[in-house]
């Protein structure tokens, strides 16, 4: 009981980090998640499926979002004014809540524009390596700690792969 009424008195005081900046922590992240060897497995496990994909050009796409230089080409050479517009359409269409969206530390344009390394340049790239990253972005969510994402997803794809293989089997 002391334990979940800590944690919700955690998750209320809780916030979001400045999503209008790269997160301090990553470098610390990037460091934990290359001493894993469970995180680096799970990383060469993705990297070895990617490359087994037929299609080529599907192949390099899911290459490249694993791979630490990743280009952000939608955000590519967009500039402040054109990310205004967007946000200006998107709330004109109430396609954002204005509770949500009041919730966003840094505003409802870093929400919908976070922060990536050389933002509104020609190739601006995710700040945070794939290998690295968390699966979620609670501290209680879903393998929210560093190398969380290709853990999950290492077993989404197994999980995919057992699942195509009983359906050819029936």
């Amino acid at each position: 009981m002391l334990v979940a009424s800590a944690a919700a008195s955690f998750a209320q005081n809780a916030r979001a980090d400045d999503q209008t900046k790269v997160g301090a922590g990553n470098p610390a992240a990037i460091a934990l998640a290359q001493k894993s060897p469970l995180v680096q497995s799970a990383y060469r496990f993705l990297l070895n499926q990617a490359a087994k994909i037929k299609d080529t050009k599907l192949r390099k796409e899911t290459l490249d979002a694993l791979s630490d230089g990743t280009c952000v080409r939608h955000r590519a050479n967009l500039t402040d004014a054109q990310k205004d517009a967007i946000v200006a359409k998107l709330l004109a269409q109430n396609l954002v809540n204005p509770a949500d969206a009041a919730s966003i530390v840094g505003g409802v344009k870093a929400g919908i524009f976070p922060a990536l390394v050389n933002d509104g340049k020609a190739c601006p790239q995710l700040p945070q390596k794939f290998y690295s990253a968390p699966g979620s972005t609670s501290v209680f969510g879903h393998h929210s700690y560093p190398g969380g994402l290709p853990i999950h997803e290492s077993n989404n794809e197994t999980a995919d792969v057992h699942l195509a293989t009983e359906y050819r089997e029936i």
